[in-house]
């Protein structure tokens, strides 16, 4: 008598770990999931999807072996997401760990103060690699504190370096004998000046900035809160957020979400592929425009959506209280959310 095959435990499993794995990767892409190392937090999944098939299997009767080449595949892909993520998590926040990741790597620190003057204008903070985190102060001092990893190759650190010319104060760092260095900077600045970030890579944070604030980064994300003064930011790859903040809004994201909240003057945001999500600040009178080319728009009641059957795009239109606030909200690819004020 021909014996009954054995049903594989864990090849189903490890099909539908790369689906969802995959789907959660597809979904981070496209903004709808911030952060990606979520997917790591749900490991015990993997335990209850591999226990659900060996009571399945022996409710049926059938005989079972453990497949082994799908659980070592598995573990290989697990670990290398897991790399990979914690890795880029440790880096956009500002290379804290760069001794962990490149050997011979080293640490130091630096701080200074500038004494503004009449004829200054503008800061400017140029950051290759690392993070910048950005506060509103009083007086009329700018204070910055910096942390500087890297590899030592003799024996001058990096330094902060501070200089100002035609109006402008530029922060940005001597590397000394180091090479590969990267930097978090924390940096105190008065009300009144127009401010510049550019940063290559890694997140950018603005809290209580008096002033206009003006930032490009290339790879990573970009979080303002509670600011006054126009505000224009600019992105390759990250997420941008703004909440509370009392002026003119300018959002520009190659691939990446928006999510603005508490929106209270002129705004205009835009994403390549990514979705938008607004919030009105109460009481606000606003003239909405929105359009999407593959996605949803959603919204209140007095937004009016129309969609073009040739082309599968859809916009929308609306006006809330007085209409003299205008918004302009668009995206190539995604989702597009108005929230009730």
């Amino acid at each position: 008598m021909q014996s009954q095959p054995r049903r594989p435990i864990g090849r189903l499993t490890a099909a539908l770990t790369l689906i969802a794995v995959g789907g959660g990767l597809l979904a981070s892409t496209f903004g709808l999931l911030s952060d990606s190392l979520v997917l790591l937090r749900l490991w015990p999944l993997l335990l209850i999807s591999l226990g659900a098939e060996i009571l399945v299997a022996r409710w049926q009767g059938a005989r079972t072996r453990f497949d082994w080449g799908g659980a070592i595949l598995l573990v290989l892909f697990i670990a290398l997401l897991s790399s990979g993520a914690v890795a880029t998590r440790m880096i956009g926040n500002g290379g804290l760990p760069r001794g962990l990741l490149f050997s011979g790597s080293s640490q130091v620190g630096d701080e200074a103060s500038f004494e503004l003057t009449p004829a200054i204008k503008q800061v400017r903070l140029e950051s290759t690699s690392g993070s910048v985190e950005l506060k509103g102060t009083a007086g009329s001092t700018v204070e910055v504190d910096a942390q500087f990893w890297g590899n030592s190759l003799g024996t001058e650190s990096p330094r902060l370096r501070l200089r100002e010319q035609d109006g402008t104060l530029y922060i940005g760092l001597s590397a000394g004998d180091w090479n590969n260095v990267s930097a978090q900077y924390q940096v105190q600045l008065p009300a009144g000046l127009k401010i510049e970030v550019e940063s290559g890579s890694g997140r950018i944070e603005a809290k209580e900035i008096k002033g206009d604030l003006y930032v490009k980064n290339h790879s990573g994300s970009v979080n303002v809160e509670e600011g006054e003064g126009l505000l224009d930011l600019a992105t390759q790859s990250g997420l941008i957020q703004v909440s509370e903040h009392a002026g003119p809004i300018k959002v520009d994201a190659h691939s990446g979400a928006i999510r603005l909240r508490d929106v209270a003057a002129a705004t205009t945001a835009h994403t390549d592929s990514g979705i938008i999500s607004v919030t009105l600040k109460p009481g606000l009178g606003a003239q909405v425009e929105a359009a999407t080319d593959s996605g949803l728009i959603r919204g209140p009641e007095w937004l009016q959506v129309t969609f073009n059957s040739h082309t599968a795009k859809r916009s929308a239109t609306g006006r809330v209280g007085d209409g003299q606030v205008p918004l302009r909200l668009s995206t190539h690819s995604g989702t597009i959310t108005i929230g009730q004020p």
